[in-house]
């Protein structure tokens, strides 16, 4: 069984496809380069913020290990 797709969809399809792949185009264009680094530094800063709430010693010296491990490779 076919399905018969109506007309006016037709030309919505006709008329939004080009304005999404320009909008999907775009956000591509803006991501970074240096994506990993960017996403290295929001988990670090996210994580000291975590730590110094919970107010012991051992989250801190987790949290600048992880720095470490995260920025040498």
């Amino acid at each position: 069984m076919l399905y018969r797709v109506p007309i006016r969809y037709k030309i919505m399809i006709n008329f939004l496809m080009p304005i999404a792949i320009s909008i999907i185009n775009k956000a591509v264009d803006n991501i970074p380069d240096d994506l990993d680094s960017v996403i290295k530094d929001f988990v670090i800063k996210l994580l000291k913020k975590a730590a110094a709430k919970t107010g012991n010693k051992v989250d801190d010296e987790l949290v600048v290990a992880l720095q470490k491990a995260l920025l040498e490779s």
